[in-house]
């Protein structure tokens, strides 16, 4: 795994990472998809019960990289990959899925296959990193 730098801000008990390669904003016109979200309540029916891929982000309103990411998922997912679901868990707003995956960093993505995790990601990363990661699941 790449070396991520930590920014010096700290909140909710998790560490915001960024990212070690430039990103460059969404092209106008770029096509864009709303994005599942995840809670506490709904995760094992969402996540856990899903057939297929799903990828889920941790990620919070106060994490830059976070922000950075979500019109790059919001991409990916309007791409309609087959099988490939993309979604969203606020770490602030739903604590427990964050503890039961001990996700310490954001953003984090999860890789589910069937209800199973296959990979973990932490860091933001560019589009095609991204998508080759859920491709390989």
């Amino acid at each position: 795994d790449r070396v991520q730098s930590v920014t010096l801000l700290e909140k909710s008990k998790h560490y915001c990472f960024l990212p070690n390669e430039p990103h460059a904003a969404p092209k106008k016109g770029t096509k864009m998809a709303d994005l599942k979200q995840v809670t506490d309540a709904s995760f094992s029916v969402d996540v856990e019960k899903s057939s297929g891929v799903f990828v889920l982000d941790f990620w919070a309103t106060w994490c830059g990289p976070c922000r950075m990411m979500e019109p790059v998922l919001k991409e990916i997912a309007a791409e309609n990959m087959p099988g490939v679901t993309i979604g969203q868990l606020n770490v602030d707003e739903n604590p427990q899925t964050a503890m039961k995956f001990e996700v310490m960093s954001i953003p984090t993505f999860l890789i589910f296959k069937n209800g199973v995790q296959v990979k973990r990601l932490t860091g933001a990363m560019p589009k095609a990193k991204l998508v080759d990661e859920i491709k390989g699941a």
